[in-house]
């Protein structure tokens, strides 16, 4: 006791220098992570630096705001670096794909979602057993449990930001191929690997004939290779709702692999072995990274109500202190490192792994104990605990206040005029695909269900919202895309006009839906000096109501008055940076002329105006 005592003193003054916000070992070894051992600028695309990008997102989301941009800054350089490289040829290669979909999650921006396409593309050719399992191995069909995590990941993450169904599927059909092939009918925990290939072959990386003559199996249980999966299943349950049909056969198989956890854990370090169910072998040792992934699940079942009783609890505290106190070391200047981590292992007999070698430091040593400390230590209260953001976005905050979309048919048509009235002509042909725009303008109680302000001048729930920015209509965006899935952005001016002047049913009209401008505005001659409720105006040729007046629209071009001169035909948009944005429709205090359907005005990005809004489009 008084040995411990000491050391638990000695690592207090050991961290609590000037690292960024360093609180316990746990900060210590964040800091030496980023800041030393793998910065963003030297990540390369592969499985061993995905493993701790994955606890920085991670960290991301457990952490308070003030300290978010610090995460995210570097997932988004390491990301940017490797956009080029980026691919899913391997189960290995997939894994830092979990970065670029935390980045679409996060920012909306339809780059990072091209990518993660490119790489499920990828993917989805890499060889397969016949059941669909996908193989660790390019030119044999082997699975390994490790392929688990590389690839799991990456569609939790791709299910998480999209909410389509298909990543889940495919998430859930590995599991199911791997667990069937791999599990050890004793201890629960699976085997590391499976061929299935009907004849022996010579694999570089691993040891020739390691399957068993009669399953093709490996005969070992190695201790790292099962923590993979332990973490995805939890990452998984804590992730999907418990209403999702997959939670409980998920959390099945997270029960059935810890269930012999505790009598396995070596008491004096409280860690587990390099081969787990080997405890008593006097070759066997005690091997840190899987530890640290083991003690995560366990924690991870805990608070998920799957596993009571102090043999779980005990066997979490026994490795929460056996690896500060065993497997820890300093790298000078207050950075801590990791140390018993085997090094990069693929298959063999059982001498083949109880004669690796081990390490310190390496990506998923520091990523498993970083996961697994800033875990415990919230659930332990020792430090705050910001919650886990990581369930996926719950869009019926929206209710029914969804925007009703319409859907504007593609076509050709005559933009501008020749009145040469602000910027408005010359004439000219335009042709645009379809696409949906909103039946109204973002009214005031959709804004605030998203972004929990009104900045509205005229506070009405059905009235357009007014007094925003450019950065404040940007950041709704991103947050109405992470409750919906949806990219929904501003319409280009070119879609504004079509849809405002009736697209292929127009009539030619000179106001949105008439040639009366009392029958379809709000203006000022009748608005009485504010804003008011969308919809009460008759609608266009389309079904849009409020098209000229109550609030100009602001479009995603830049104005420029003389684009119109040399405007591309196919879907234009003026993307030439200028200091205003276009504005559309004319408002409550313009005159009948600037609500005519071809006017145009600017929109200062940066100023509050109390009769500029927004309307919403969809790609069709």
């Amino acid at each position: 006791m008084k040995c411990s005592t000491k050391f638990f003193f000695f690592l207090v003054l050991l961290i609590s220098g000037n690292n960024s916000f360093a609180q316990t070992w746990v900060d210590s070894l964040d800091a030496y992570a980023r800041e030393k051992y793998l910065p963003a600028s030297h990540y390369k695309w592969d499985w061993q630096n995905a493993s701790l990008l994955k606890v920085i997102v991670m960290e991301y989301e457990l952490s308070p705001e003030a300290q978010k941009q610090i995460y995210f800054n570097y997932i988004k350089k390491a990301m940017d670096k490797n956009y080029g490289f980026a691919n899913g040829k391997t189960p290995n290669a997939v894994a830092s794909g979990l970065g670029m979909a935390f980045l679409y999650k996060t920012t909306g921006e339809l780059k990072y979602l091209r990518k993660c396409e490119k790489i499920f593309q990828d993917y989805k050719n890499i060889r397969r057993t016949k059941e669909g399992g996908v193989s660790h191995l390019m030119l044999f069909t082997e699975l390994w449990d490790d392929t688990g995590f590389m690839v799991g990941q990456f569609l939790l993450a791709m299910y998480e930001a999209t909410n389509d169904e298909q990543y889940l599927d495919e998430l859930v059909l590995q599991l199911r191929v791997h667990r069937e092939k791999l599990r050890d009918e004793q201890w629960g925990l699976w085997r590391h690997g499976w061929d299935a290939d009907t004849k022996n072959h010579l694999c570089l990386c691993s040891k020739p004939h390691w399957q068993t003559k009669d399953d093709r199996k490996s005969a070992e249980i190695w201790g790292r290779g099962n923590g993979w999966i332990v973490v995805t299943l939890s990452d998984i349950l804590e992730t999907l709702p418990r209403s999702n049909p997959h939670w409980i056969e998920f959390s099945e198989y997270l029960k059935e692999m810890i269930v012999h956890l505790p009598e396995l854990q070596d008491a004096k370090t409280g860690h587990w072995f390099q081969l787990p169910v080997r405890k008593d072998d006097p070759n066997n040792f005690i091997e840190s990274s899987g530890t640290a992934m083991f003690a995560y699940g366990i924690g991870a079942a805990l608070r998920l109500g799957l596993v009571s009783g102090n043999n779980y609890s005990e066997a979490v505290d026994k490795a929460y202190y056996g690896l500060r106190m065993h497997s820890i070391v300093s790298k000078g200047n207050n950075y801590l490192t990791t140390k018993n981590i085997c090094i990069g292992t693929c298959i063999g007999d059982k001498d083949y792994y109880l004669k690796r070698g081990v390490q310190q430091g390496r990506p998923f040593g520091l990523g498993s104990f970083i996961q697994f400390g800033l875990r415990y230590e919230m659930d332990k209260g020792m430090r705050a605990d910001f919650g886990i953001k990581r369930t996926l976005p719950d869009a019926s905050i929206l209710k029914n206040l969804y925007p009703e979309m319409i859907l504007v048919e593609g076509g050709e048509y005559e933009m501008g005029s020749d009145d040469k009235t602000r910027g408005g002509s010359p004439r000219h042909t335009v042709m645009l695909n379809s696409f949906y725009i909103g039946k109204y303008e973002v009214k005031q109680d959709l804004w605030q269900a998203v972004m929990g302000n009104n900045p509205s001048f005229f506070k009405c729930a059905d009235c357009p919202v007014e007094e925003i920015t450019l950065k404040d209509i940007d950041a709704f965006l991103v947050k109405l895309f992470q409750l919906t899935r949806k990219h929904f952005r501003l319409p280009t001016e070119a879609e504004w006009e079509y849809a405002a002047s009736g697209g292929k049913f127009s009539k030619g009209y000179t106001y949105s839906g008439s040639n009366s401008v009392n029958e379809v505005a709000w203006f000022a001659e009748n608005a009485e000096n504010k804003t008011h409720p969308v919809g009460q105006k008759k609608p266009n040729e389309v079904g849009l109501h409020d098209m000229s007046g109550n609030a100009w629209e602001v479009c995603s071009d830049d104005f420029n008055l003389g684009f119109y001169k040399y405007s591309p035909k196919q879907n234009p948009r003026n993307t030439k940076k200028g200091m205003f944005r276009v504005a559309r429709g004319g408002s409550w205090r313009s005159d009948e002329q600037r609500c005519r359907s071809k006017a145009r005005n600017r929109f200062v990005p940066d100023h509050h105006k109390e009769n500029g809004s927004i309307r919403l489009v969809l790609d069709k």
